[in-house]
């Protein structure tokens, strides 16, 4: 099993971790609000259901990659990187 954890790399330390988390997430979550807003905004209605479900997995892939891509970049600039580590049945 693995599992994806944040890594301290150069001269960063491991307890500026929780720190660096708190901010990054806010701004992660700020990050995939407004790509979400961007992209229902853009989005036509009608269509029926196929449309509207269309619409709505489009609207939560941009939300969740701008969430993710804020994130890793955010913690980056305080000195972590994602890591995929086996923790069982290595």
């Amino acid at each position: 099993r693995y599992e994806t954890r944040w890594e301290p790399y150069g001269d960063t330390e491991i307890s500026d971790l929780s720190g660096a988390v708190s901010t990054c997430v806010a701004e992660a979550n700020m990050a995939a609000s407004d790509a979400r807003r961007d992209k229902v905004s853009s989005q036509s209605s009608g269509g029926g259901f196929t449309a509207g479900f269309a619409n709505a997995m489009s609207a939560s892939i941009a939300e969740k990659s701008a969430r993710d891509t804020v994130m890793t970049s955010c913690m980056n600039a305080y000195g972590f990187s994602k890591s995929r580590i086996c923790v069982s049945n290595c």
